[in-house]
């Protein structure tokens, strides 16, 4: 039996996955002893990946069928409510845009990491919720995004990979599948640095 699209994504970004959640930064959000630097901190850092990767996947309108549209927006408004001002947001340093993406298939890969992070996110919105006693008003709105119930959650994106990629090359599909490891590879070491 062969394995669905969202299947092989799975198998192949397992390990990566498992990394991620290892980076303190990362970690630090299900930590009971989080503040709000810590929180703020983070929140800056995935802004420094995401918003150079947001501008490189807007190029692909494919991204849209798994789901993805873009969350720096959200991380910013977050950011100003937690006492950041736009010009220290603006300042913040930013990754170098991904140069493997040079097609719909990688950008799709490339969008699953953030996308799939629906999965996790109702766990860590209520953990922070409960630490921090933030709304998605006052600095919880990137990860309330990620968890709304109405946009169909990690089963969603799953169920939209394996449309998309139906009667597709299966080049296409070690394409995208590369290109999400390898964007998580460049979220580990960015929330590393």
């Amino acid at each position: 039996m062969t394995r669905s699209p969202s299947e092989a994504f799975r198998a192949a970004t397992r390990e990566p996955h498992r990394r991620i959640e290892t980076v303190p930064a990362m970690r630090c959000l299900l930590s009971s002893g989080l503040d709000r630097d810590a929180y703020r901190a983070t929140l800056a850092r995935l802004l420094g990946l995401l918003d150079p990767l947001e501008t490189q996947l807007a190029g692909f309108g494919d991204v849209s069928a798994i789901g993805g549209r873009p969350r720096g927006p959200l991380l910013r408004r977050d950011l100003a409510a937690l006492g950041m001002a736009n010009r220290d947001i603006d300042a913040l340093p930013r990754a170098a845009p991904p140069d493997w993406i040079t097609d719909a298939p990688m950008a799709i890969g490339a969008a699953y990491v953030f996308e799939g992070a629906r999965g996790g996110a109702p766990m860590i919105l209520d953990r922070l919720f409960e630490t921090l006693r933030l709304t998605p008003e006052t600095g919880l709105g990137y990860f309330a995004d990620l968890a709304d119930p109405s946009r169909g959650g990690v089963s969603s994106v799953r169920a939209s990979l394996d449309d998309w990629f139906a009667g597709r090359p299966d080049g296409d599909l070690a394409d995208a599948i590369d290109s999400a490891v390898r964007t998580f590879e460049s979220l580990h070491q960015w929330m590393l640095d």
